[in-house]
């Protein structure tokens, strides 16, 4: 009794901390309250990431909490004498939002790692992390894969250096960023007087869960983490579209820590990257400016590509070997093993599996597509109404293209010949991208509907109620 009673003053004392952040961010740069947890992890992940490759991580972890508790004092002291108080309001979906937490968290602290993959990594580094207090060295053989980036896994260390380390503890940290991601999501939504919007992204929330089997919340695998956190990039850019500086430094942001995630976070990264482009090109309605904009995307996308490069050449100058290198060397080795019936042989059963109707991912595209294109259809030829949902479709499409062909080139290029042909955690990098397509055509597809089908509803309905009011 008295260790859960520990246990839970430090979530606490954890939570107080981050909360401090939060209103830093919200009382200072007035940031979207929805953006403002995932954000505050995010800079708690590139800030740890900073001094572990100094060699201070254990010191900027304990700094990092106290700094919190001391901005929770300083904002209570305020609050309470000079009547200072931020914002908060609870509306019926945080309220709907914080049930859903606590279910999730109850289920997830009583959890165990099983995913064989937490023993050979994940769950293994974040344990070298807490008792060493360091990111590993040459001489510590028990990491094989010391290619990978560390950003959920500091995170992870993070909430057990304050908390305590147990399988519990861990699940219960990477669920703390996956639900700031959920979150974050409702930033896009403007008009919050219309339900039903929220509604429909609580639908794409529990979509999510479906086409998530292959990966699940028990464990520390971060395929569902890459697209949840390039949603709350991208929900963020659409946030702050007019809001020039807010717009660059979040990008930004999540630019890097995508990144910094997994070796495949670059790709997510890159669609964060061209939605910034995008938005940085039609903020000036002038060409030269336009333009400017274009090269200032470059230098941001130079500055942001940094900290990748830094740790690509610290693995590089710290180990001799290392699983899963991004190097050519590496590559050219791994695909020299594989002998000309082998290579066709993986192109065979890479093409058999991604177009499987037994396969989940591939059931998920099909229907996708089916969605938009019938919606497309109807709205533009029977409701006769102009959508983008077309160009949606295509630009989704060509995601996916991309994806799946960059997954064929990891298994031909950077995977052991026995792992390649069997596809080794095919269904869970398939679920990563199909997660992300699915948020990129349900909600647009869900909202031009809202504004078609229903407006003339609304409208009628706003109107009757304008007369309600002029005869009263």
């Amino acid at each position: 009794m008295s260790y859960l009673i520990m246990i839970s003053f430090k979530f606490i004392s954890f939570g107080l901390s981050e909360f401090g952040y939060v209103i830093f961010l919200r009382s200072f740069f007035h940031y979207n309250k929805y953006l403002a947890w995932a954000t505050v992890f995010i800079s708690n992940i590139l800030f740890l990431y900073l001094f572990a490759m100094l060699g201070f991580l254990s010191v900027a972890a304990e700094a990092m909490f106290v700094v919190g508790l001391f901005l929770i004092l300083y904002f209570f002291i305020t609050g309470v004498i000079f009547d200072k108080r931020p914002s908060f309001t609870f509306d019926t979906l945080t309220i709907w939002l914080i049930f859903y937490f606590f279910v999730i968290a109850f289920s997830l602290a009583s959890s165990h790692l099983l995913h064989y993959d937490n023993y050979s990594y994940w769950e293994l580094i974040v344990k070298f992390l807490f008792v060493e207090g360091r990111i590993p060295g040459a001489s510590d053989t028990i990491i094989t894969f010391t290619s990978y980036p560390l950003a959920s896994s500091l995170f992870v260390y993070y909430v057990a250096d304050i908390v305590g380390f147990s399988s519990g503890t861990l699940l219960l940290g990477q669920f703390f960023l996956l639900f700031s991601c959920m979150y974050a999501l409702f930033a896009v939504i403007r008009d919050r007087r219309i339900i039903l919007t929220s509604a429909l992204l609580c639908l794409v929330i529990t979509v999510f869960n479906i086409f998530n089997i292959a990966i699940r919340m028990d464990n520390l695998l971060v395929d569902f983490l890459l697209p949840m956190v390039t949603l709350t990039g991208i929900s963020g850019l659409i946030s702050y579209q007019k809001n020039y500086w807010k717009m660059i430094i979040h990008g930004s942001l999540f630019f890097i820590t995508l990144s910094l995630i997994k070796n495949s976070g670059i790709f997510f990264s890159l669609i964060v990257w061209s939605l910034l482009v995008f938005y940085l090109f039609r903020y000036c309605k002038k060409w030269k400016h336009r333009l400017l904009n274009i090269l200032n995307s470059l230098v941001i996308l130079g500055i942001s590509c940094l900290p990748i490069i830094l740790w690509n050449k610290h693995v590089k100058d710290t180990f001799s070997l290392s699983k899963h290198e991004v190097s050519v060397s590496a590559y050219e080795t791994l695909f020299g093993e594989k002998g000309h019936a082998i290579i066709e042989l993986i192109i065979h059963r890479f093409i058999d599996k991604s177009f499987s109707f037994s396969t989940l991912a591939f059931q998920g595209i099909i229907e996708i597509n089916l969605i938009l294109l019938i919606s497309f259809l109807v709205i533009h030829f029977v409701v006769k109404r102009k959508n983008s949902l077309l160009s949606i479709l295509v630009f989704t499409d060509l995601m996916i293209i991309f994806y799946y062909v960059g997954m064929l080139m990891m298994f031909l290029l950077s995977m052991p010949t026995q792992e390649a042909l069997n596809l080794a955690g095919m269904n869970r990098y398939a679920s990563s991208i199909v997660i992300l397509y699915i948020s990129f055509c349900n909600l647009p597809t869900s909202l031009v509907f809202l504004k078609t089908i229903l407006y003339r509803s609304i409208i009628s309905l706003a109107r009757s109620r304008n007369v309600i009011d002029v005869i009263r």
